[in-house]
């Protein structure tokens, strides 16, 4: 028989979810069904019928004035927000070389459309991940980062047990200094080669700073290891509660009638 799912106990842990406490003695309750889940049990309960208004849906508003061209001051002001910030995709590979030196060859996907840019970065693009900068001309920079990182030297010596040789890409020389980049395909736009120009210059100035969170998420990452490897708590027991469908639910929504109300 069709059922209207009313009630259920999520699982602990669960972000935004409440727990409900369901009483199986419940004088409500018609029927009760337990599964054994192995670690946890689950209860299906049938509960008594209950009719529900079927509230008839208002008529759209009729528009009793010409709308304004002019935009409301709230939705100026977030417009103007929005104009201050970039969002950039990028994807690509931090190669490690036999010196320990970090380069990185990436793609990013423009804003406005188009083919993406490859480019070679001096910069290890890895520590781009805390992902929102601030320019120094109050741009708000929103960095949608895919990287992976690969060290030639342990790559080539495990192809090579292998029997295979592994190539690396041909990495270009950069001149000590400031962070730089040269293009290898594509065609950026002005915008974009602001946008990189920007994201070198902060990668710069905040060089020590980015070095400090990629180690907090290394001690994170090893702490959640550890603590997954300690004994979980069992789950709680589930408890589904539903009901029968009434005639006027199961039937096409044409056909239903609007409930009555009493003033």
């Amino acid at each position: 028989m069709p059922c209207i799912l009313v009630a259920q106990e999520p699982s602990m842990g669960t972000v935004g979810s409440t727990t409900q406490t369901v009483d199986p003695n419940s004088p409500d309750v018609t029927k009760s069904t337990t599964y054994d889940l192995g670690d946890r049990k689950m209860v299906v309960q049938e509960v008594t019928e209950t009719t529900l208004p079927i509230q008839p849906v208002p008529a759209p508003p009729v528009p009793t004035a010409k709308p304004s061209s002019k935009l409301p001051p709230e939705l100026a002001a977030r417009l103007a927000l929005l104009a201050k910030r970039r969002s950039l995709s990028f994807g690509g590979t931090v190669y490690i070389t036999a010196s320990g030196t970090r380069r990185s060859l990436i793609a990013c996907h423009p804003p406005e459309g188009g083919q993406p840019v490859v480019f070679w970065s001096s910069i290890d693009w890895d520590l781009l991940r805390v992902g929102r900068f601030v320019s120094p001309e109050g741009l708000e920079y929103t960095l949608m980062n895919m990287v992976t990182t690969i060290d030639i030297a342990r790559a080539s010596a495990m192809w090579a047990r292998r029997g295979r040789s592994y190539q690396a890409p041909a990495i270009p020389e950069f001149a000590a200094g400031a962070a730089s980049y040269r293009i290898v395909s594509g065609n950026p736009s002005p915008a974009m080669l602001s946008d990189l120009n920007v994201i070198h210059a902060i990668y710069d100035r905040e060089h020590a700073a980015l070095i400090a969170l990629q180690l907090k998420r290394d001690e994170a990452r090893s702490l959640a290891i550890e603590a997954a490897k300690q004994p979980q708590p069992p789950p709680p027991d589930i408890i589904i509660q539903g009901r029968p469908m009434t005639p006027e639910e199961l039937a096409p929504p044409s056909n239903r009638q609007p409930a009555t109300t009493t003033p």
